[in-house]
């Protein structure tokens, strides 16, 4: 509890959560397409497919909770969630070759 207290907080108002989420959340959706289309393709191997299906189930998980902090100002966002989110977005896209 002592080393939670101590630990940096960072907050942001809500607007530049929501555009830190938007711009994730429509790079995701952009990526999502891509994936399919190199799964349906057979560009990707079996796993590689399987993992994008993990990473897509954790992201939903993550976009309703984030979601339901934006719509509700009483309820903060969790920052962790928007990083992680944002962070499976990028590796997504790596590895799709659509960013260097």
């Amino acid at each position: 509890i002592l080393i939670g207290c101590a630990t940096p907080q960072v907050s942001l108002p809500v607007g530049v959560a929501s555009i830190m989420y938007a711009n994730a959340r429509a790079d995701y959706a952009m990526a999502r397409v891509y994936i399919g289309m190199a799964c349906a393709a057979g560009k990707w191997d079996k796993e590689a497919c399987e993992a994008a299906k993990k990473i897509d189930i954790r992201a939903k998980v993550y976009r309703d909770a984030i979601e339901k902090a934006l719509m509700n100002p009483e309820q903060p966002v969790d920052w962790a969630q928007v990083l992680k989110f944002s962070e499976e977005v990028t590796g997504l896209i790596l590895k799709l070759g659509l960013m260097p």
